[in-house]
């Protein structure tokens, strides 16, 4: 099973690459973040011409996600919960049928949350990642067989940071979110719960990968980005994992995301 996470930076502007990305890796799931398009307005049509399952939990111009499955899933959920009513669209669950049990997958995008003194955007991604944790908690305890991805926004480790020592100290000094000590500790709270960061569990040493970088400065060609796009799974589902990779191509294709499409595949089938 080959899964792909990708925050597309609206969908309707990048069916290029995400063109490109079935071709190319043939995934069974394409998890998309920051779709930033209304339900009724979702490319449908696109995905389903390739056999694909597309479901979607969006809005106008902003945030937005979207699972795309080759095997039509037997649960979808949108939100926390099914009766959610959030202003803004950043979750969607599925679930499917593997030779090896249930599986569910997550899907979520995360509040960027501007800067620590910005009260009202700190504390949505603050909240955000609470009830994110309370949801996969309770998700947990009955589907041990679990994947989350998402463009977290936060670089777990300092090995995630490459934005350079200098802009490192400012974005610390002056609160900015991606990488603070609270934002950090958010994930580790997640990883309390068995999930495993797929890639740094992978490559714990490795540096210089990332998976987003700003359009300014030609900061893709410098390789000065951040690692905020990640793949966690369950302890059962990891030893299943085959390989993980950022794919650095598709973010070099014209008019592209500022993001890098997460690709991992796992020695079990989808039914």
């Amino acid at each position: 099973m080959k899964i792909v996470s990708f925050n597309v930076n609206s969908i309707r502007v990048r069916l290029h690459q995400i063109e490109k990305i079935i071709n190319k890796y043939s995934p069974e799931i394409l998890s998309l973040q920051e779709t930033r398009v209304e339900d009724n307005l979702f490319p449908f049509l696109f995905f389903k011409n390739f056999n694909y399952y597309p479901y979607c939990y969006g809005q106008k111009s902003y945030h937005g996600v979207a699972i795309i499955t080759k095997s039509k899933p037997t649960k979808i959920l949108s939100g926390f919960t099914n009766k959610d009513l959030e202003k803004n669209k950043r979750i969607i669950t599925v679930k499917l049928k593997t030779e090896i049990g249930e599986l569910l997958i997550v899907n979520c995008y995360s509040p960027q949350g501007g800067y620590r003194k910005c009260i009202r955007k700190f504390q949505e991604k603050k909240i955000f990642y609470k009830n994110l944790y309370l949801y996969l908690k309770n998700l947990l305890k009955r589907y041990p067989l679990l994947i989350l991805t998402g463009d977290m926004n936060i670089a777990p480790v300092s090995s995630d940071i490459g934005i350079g020592e200098i802009n490192k100290k400012i974005w610390i000094k002056n609160g900015k979110c991606s990488f603070l000590p609270e934002e950090k500790e958010w994930i580790t709270k997640l990883e309390s719960l068995g999930l495993i960061d797929i890639f740094r569990k992978r490559y714990p040493y490795t540096k210089n990968v990332f998976s987003w970088f700003s359009y300014r400065s030609n900061c893709f060609y410098r390789n000065h980005g951040l690692r905020i796009d990640l793949i966690l799974v369950s302890k059962l589902i990891y030893p299943f994992l085959k390989k993980v990779n950022l794919k650095y191509k598709i973010r070099n294709m014209k008019k592209p995301s500022d993001h890098v499409p997460v690709i991992a595949e796992f020695k079990f089938k989808i039914l």
